[in-house]
């Protein structure tokens, strides 16, 4: 399932859910991995991530900002991939997605 997909033709960055990390364990249960993937003409990359029922309620109010023209910063915990969207960025026109590990 993907939570987000943006392209502009050249560049692509999603996040999607693969899964349960282990389906029938209680204690992992909840817990989903995912991936985040970045395109462009002149790299490609790709980082696993898992995520929690919390992260999603999170990820939801953050699309809620993003729809109303805000700038947008996910996981900023120190212990997973903060991903970072504007809108519109000023310098290049454009929206801009920042991911760092």
């Amino acid at each position: 399932m993907e939570l987000i997909s943006l392209s502009d033709g050249d560049n692509g960055f999603r996040v999607r859910v693969l899964g349960r990390r282990s389906p029938g364990m209680l204690h992992l249960h909840d817990q989903l991995d995912a991936e985040v993937l970045i395109t462009s003409s002149f790299v490609s990359g790709r980082l696993a991530m898992s995520l929690f029922p919390s992260d999603l309620e999170d990820w939801s109010r953050a699309l809620d900002l993003l729809a109303a023209g805000q700038d947008i910063c996910w996981r900023d915990d120190d212990h997973s991939p903060e991903i970072r969207i504007q809108p519109h960025n000023e310098e290049h026109e454009t929206p801009a997605v920042r991911v760092e590990a």
